[in-house]
């Protein structure tokens, strides 16, 4: 299952991310987050906040994570200048996470050649490419179509993505502006970062299993 969605225990059984959810914050208010896993990454998708493990505190705007620091039982997450949206995600990964951050698809992009040539219907500028590791799309607002693997999931608001290293991925459609938390773990030596393409890079190493 490449989809899952908050409270649900329906990850793939590959995937180091196991959880994840999302909070809101009104201007001035405050939350005490328990540890629930081994790693857990802390991502701003609007607003600022203040981020305090008891050790140390962490001004952070929209779209700035934080990696939870092993030993920590709990942190407490405040909102200053402007209310706060939170994402969490956790789970099992190695130590390093790749890249974390926000994007969006709007219905204004051009449709333009970026990335690997597809065969499927694309009506966005977002290209088509894979990674050396794995990557987690969780949209957090608007919808529409992605293509894993040349397979094709309608997605929506809550939908989380579990896109295994090595499988190209792609966002050609969208019905509703789309604006995507994302988050990039497991990285193998000797991995290479950022977006791979076929035609500069070369094909992935290795052809992942066929998606059911």
């Amino acid at each position: 299952m490449v989809v899952f969605r908050e409270g649900t225990d329906n990850a793939p059984a590959w995937s180091d991310v196991r959880n994840f959810d999302t909070f809101s914050l009104p201007l001035g208010g405050s939350l005490v987050l328990s540890r629930r896993d081994e790693r857990e990454v802390i991502l701003v998708s609007a607003g600022n906040l203040l981020f305090d493990d008891g050790f140390e505190q962490v001004v952070l705007r929209e779209g700035q994570f934080v990696v939870v620091a092993g030993g920590i039982k709990s942190v407490t997450l405040s909102s200053t200048i402007r209310p706060a949206e939170i994402v969490r995600f956790g789970g099992n990964w190695k130590p390093g996470v790749y890249g974390c951050g926000l994007f969006e698809v709007s219905l204004q992009s051009r449709c333009q050649f970026v990335g690997d040539p597809v065969g499927y219907p694309k009506k966005t500028d977002f290209d088509s490419h894979y990674h050396d590791y794995d990557e987690y799309w969780l949209l957090l607002s608007g919808s529409g179509t992605v293509v894993v693997s040349d397979k094709q999931f309608p997605v929506r608001k809550g939908d989380c993505l579990a896109i295994e290293k090595w499988r190209h991925h792609d966002f050609p459609l969208v019905d509703q502006p789309v604006k995507v938390a994302y988050l990039e773990v497991g990285l193998r030596a000797p991995g290479r970062l950022g977006h791979l393409w076929n035609y500069l890079h070369g094909e992935p190493p290795v052809t992942p299993e066929p998606l059911k």
